[in-house]
């Protein structure tokens, strides 16, 4: 499996009993690219905000998903009770320990070690915390991970379902409005809401 590859920004329709990673556990068509493109710009937005520079920040990215495809088959079956976002974030945060570690190594050479203390203890505390959920980014960011997701069930619903979902949750439109426009009724819109929403959350387990 190619950790990341370009978006082929086609939509997905997936077994209503399916999460994606049981998808990429299956070597279905399309999965590993679908888990890539929903979460590769988290992992990099984490990247980041431990102040690396673009050009480091895809390296890192690119570490955690090969990391990430070694991974996965023992996260799955291991029984553990953590999210794969947590997983995810865990790696993100070992990969940038070592790139840190790393740098330190290489101007300790060249500068006779102080310089590289220094580089060391300046890394952002997120690298030595052990928490096993990520830390809560900016609401845009947030949003961001909903949109790459929604991709993913988009397919699964008939176009009254999802443009009444779409106006009421993404856009902010009043219920009563979406339902005058869309000739429902204000519960039918809210069920929309509420099964697109939990299709999301089954899919991404």
């Amino acid at each position: 499996m190619q950790a990341l590859t370009k978006p082929q920004n086609k939509p997905h329709s997936w077994g209503t009993s399916s999460t994606l990673l049981g998808r990429v556990l299956a070597d279905e068509e399309g999965a590993w690219q679908a888990l890539c493109d929903i979460y590769t710009p988290l992992v990099y937005a984490w990247a980041r905000r431990f102040q690396l520079q673009e050009a480091d920040a895809e390296d890192i990215a690119q570490e955690v998903f090969r990391r990430v495809a070694q991974g996965l088959r023992k996260f799955q079956y291991s029984g553990q009770n953590k999210t794969f976002r947590g997983w995810l974030w865990t790696i993100t945060r070992h990969v940038a320990a070592d790139f840190f570690s790393k740098q330190g190594v290489q101007v300790a050479v060249a500068e006779g070690g102080s310089h590289a203390h220094r580089r060391i203890h300046e890394a952002p505390d997120w690298i030595n915390d052990d928490a096993s959920e990520p830390p809560q980014l900016p609401a845009s960011e947030e949003a961001a991970l909903i949109r790459r997701s929604l991709d993913l069930v988009k397919a699964d619903f008939s176009e009254q379902t999802w443009t009444a979902f779409w106006q009421f949750t993404i856009e902010g439109q009043k219920a009563a409005d979406v339902a005058a426009g869309m000739s429902m009724s204000q519960a039918a819109v809210r069920q929309a809401k509420f099964r697109v929403l939990a299709r999301i959350r089954e899919v991404l387990g």
